[in-house]
């Protein structure tokens, strides 16, 4: 897989960048359950259809969030 590729060969933030990730990412509260680059760009959707209840989609975007912006050292 190209991911892993990746992280065997260089750090996170390099690999989400040779992505086309540009960090930070967020949460997009107006779009649920989308998790987004500091361009605005939707790399991430929890849920796409709409089964868990709002909260839990929330909580499990925002826990991504945090974990990926923590480890490559975006607050």
């Amino acid at each position: 897989m190209l991911a892993k590729s990746f992280l065997r060969q260089c750090t996170a933030s390099t690999a989400l960048k040779l992505a086309n990730v540009t960090l930070p990412l967020k949460h997009e509260i107006d779009n649920l359950g989308t998790i987004s680059d500091v361009t605005g760009r939707g790399i991430i959707v929890i849920d796409m259809h709409r089964e868990m209840p709002d909260d839990q989609v929330t909580d499990i975007a925002e826990l991504i969030v945090d974990a990926v912006n923590a480890y490559t050292s975006h607050p």
